[in-house]
Order: C-alpha cells, then structure tokens, then sequence
C-alpha cells in the first residue's frame, strides 16, 4: 500500500500547500520519490519539470479518486493530498474505502 500524507482542512491560506509542496520537496532531497497531489480548484497544477517530484491534478473529486486507486497498492513512493481549502464536496470524501480491483 501506497504511504499517503493528507494536508488538509477547511481554512485557506493557512499554508497547506507550501507545507505539502515543501515535504515532497525535503522527500525527494532524501531520494524517495514522492508525488503530490492538488485538489484546490483555484490552483493550477505546478508543473513537474525542474522539481524533485512528481505534480498530478486531483481538482475534480473523480480525478483524485482515480489517482488514489491507480496509486494504492504503489509501494515505491509517498502520496502527498494537498488539502485546498473550501472545498467541502472533496472534504467529504474521507475517508474514502478503496474501490474494488
């Protein structure tokens, strides 16, 4: 199973995605691969190139399920959830059971 990291809450600005951004960051200086996940609408997906890590858009409810089944039984890297807040349709989501596979 996949080691997950959930930075969230309901409050923005309040420094979850710099925090979720700086831990895959301080993951990959160590060599673990880490690959973060953003789920805040009003964000853009910063781009992977010249970063440590991996970047995937987790925007829409769908894609982050869709990201977290794809990577679930990954054992090779760390999965970091930044949190955005005010978006209380994905909030809802937690815990959220694994599909079947």
């Amino acid at each position: 199973m996949t080691h997950t990291v959930v930075w969230a809450g309901d409050k923005g600005g309040s420094g979850k995605t710099t925090g979720s951004h700086a831990i895959c960051h301080g993951l990959g200086m160590h060599g673990i691969r880490a690959i973060h996940v953003t789920t805040d609408p009003r964000r853009l997906v910063l781009p992977a190139e010249n970063r440590r890590y991996a970047t995937l858009d987790g925007r829409d409810v769908r894609q982050l399920a869709a990201v977290i089944d794809k990577l679930a039984d990954r054992t090779d890297c760390v999965l970091v959830i930044d949190g955005g807040g005010g978006r209380p349709e994905v909030d809802a989501c937690w815990p959220r059971p694994p599909t079947s596979r």
